[in-house]
């Protein structure tokens, strides 16, 4: 061991790559892996895990299922969940973007 600190990749972590290929997220409350397939309390624990829980209220609050979030754009993070941070939108933008390659376009 050289010290250097070890992270652990996150259970959604689509970028992590086993010996042979990307792993696929682990398959979250609802039972389905497939984000299409999300509850609402799936997507709040995805918005746990990419680091901005502070949203999850909003998202409950218009009951933001899987399917209705892979739909998402910019404008309504900002306009309909409130979501006023340009860094933030940027980052949940890349990661829907992220779940639609992965899921949608494999």
């Amino acid at each position: 061991m050289d010290g250097a600190p070890t992270t652990t990749p996150s259970a959604w972590d689509h970028t992590a790559k086993s010996s042979a290929a990307a792993a696929a997220p682990a398959k979250p409350a609802s039972g389905s892996a497939n984000p299409a397939n999300w509850k609402c309390a799936d997507v709040e624990v995805w918005l746990n895990d990419i680091e901005l829980p502070q949203h999850a209220r909003a998202f409950k609050q218009h009951s933001i299922d899987g399917k209705l979030l892979l739909t998402l754009n910019e404008q309504d993070l900002y306009s309909i969940l409130n979501v006023v941070s340009p860094l933030h939108r940027k980052k949940i933008m890349m990661e829907i973007a992220e779940l639609r390659s992965f899921y949608l376009n494999p």
